[in-house]
């Protein structure tokens, strides 16, 4: 059987064009963890021939270092990258809004869930955080705020967004996989290059 985390380290983008990733962290602040990677099993997980999950590594498994930046309802996370892992990961998203700033080396991020009195996601609301979160991270030379702002499809529990981010030789670059849950086997629709350059 192959081993899923050494197919992820080998080529990154690959792998999540081709592999949807569903792991949940309720812990709304930004946590660096060795996981494994590791296929669901589609006689337990229906639709799940190729889904992915984060998790502990067992004794002698193959891991890797990922910062992971979980979420909670009405919860701002933030959190700075650096070096400590190659790899970035926000959990998959329906109603979150991120913002990352476009600092190549430590970049800023955020995970934002906020709702209105009704349990509805409150777009608005979380666009303002983020500015305000993350206003600090200005160009030098046009002094204005530089941040990629990344929403995620409203309240579907068919469809959900991933945010990844590797760390090369050139700094941090950031991916956008939509994944859809709703057709056996689940599959991932898109992935795309975010732009966080200034």
């Amino acid at each position: 059987m192959p081993n899923v985390t050494r197919e992820f380290v080998a080529d990154p983008v690959a792998f999540i064009r081709e592999n949807p990733v569903s792991s949940m962290s309720d812990t709304p602040l930004l946590t660096v963890e060795n996981v494994a990677l590791k296929r669901y099993d589609p006689r337990v997980v229906k639709g799940a021939d190729n889904l992915v999950k984060l998790k502990a590594p067992e004794d002698d498994e193959a891991s890797v270092q990922f910062y992971i930046l979980g979420w909670r309802v009405q919860n701002v996370a933030v959190g700075q990258l650096g070096s400590q892992a190659n790899y970035f990961y926000t959990g998959p998203m329906d109603g979150c809004t991120v913002g990352i700033d476009k600092n190549w080396a430590r970049p800023t991020v955020t995970h934002i869930n906020l709702q209105t009195n009704t349990g509805a996601t409150d777009r608005p609301a979380m666009r303002q955080r983020v500015a305000t979160t993350l206003a600090h991270c200005t160009s030098f030379w046009t002094g204005r705020v530089n941040v990629t702002i990344v929403e995620s499809a409203l309240n579907s529990e068919r469809y959900k967004v991933n945010i990844f981010g590797v760390r090369g030789y050139l700094g941090w670059t950031f991916y956008r996989q939509e994944m859809d849950l709703g057709v056996f086997p689940y599959r991932v629709t898109a992935v795309e290059t975010l732009s966080t350059s200034w």
